[in-house]
């Protein structure tokens, strides 16, 4: 049985990238575009997303594999460092970051490529650090050679 806890962020990320794929589709609606959008980009778009949900779901898989729990209300067990997180420390989050410039090219609107900036100091800020912390004082030594081999992002 795991410890119920709460992890480190006050923020779930899923509602960061809500806010923030909200915010592109509203932007793309109200200020349109500035540039016209080729049908080839829409299309792009679609496969940023089915990227990023690809990555959700190995991460997911590589969770269950560890039998370790990805849910921000239960602790972690397990450091996982093996498949996709043997190539990125947030496959989710960058999972995320693919949907939000994916979604809004498939509306026609450039702007989740505008936001990301702002969505990967959101994240950084506000989910990654703290995680991070709390991963190296969970994990130790384990999570600061994991750190040293992977990057955070890509």
């Amino acid at each position: 049985m795991q410890n119920k806890t709460n992890k480190p962020y006050k923020v779930e990320p899923s509602v960061i990238v809500f806010v923030f794929i909200i915010l592109a589709l509203l932007l793309g609606r109200t200020l349109g575009g500035i540039f016209p959008m080729p049908q080839i980009v829409r299309w792009l778009g679609l496969v940023l997303s089915a990227a990023g949900l690809g990555l959700g779901l190995l991460a997911l898989k590589e969770f269950k594999r560890m039998r370790t729990f990805s849910k921000s209300k239960v602790a972690s067990s397990n450091l996982v460092t093996t498949g996709i997180y043997g190539y990125t420390r947030n496959p989710v989050n960058l999972g995320f970051l693919l949907i939000l410039i994916g979604l809004p090219f498939t509306g026609g609107s450039y702007w989740g490529i505008a936001l990301m900036p702002m969505f990967i100091v959101a994240m950084n800020s506000l989910v990654i650090q703290p995680e991070e912390t709390y991963l190296e004082s969970k994990f130790k030594d384990e999570f600061t050679k994991y750190k040293s081999k992977v990057r955070r992002w890509i």
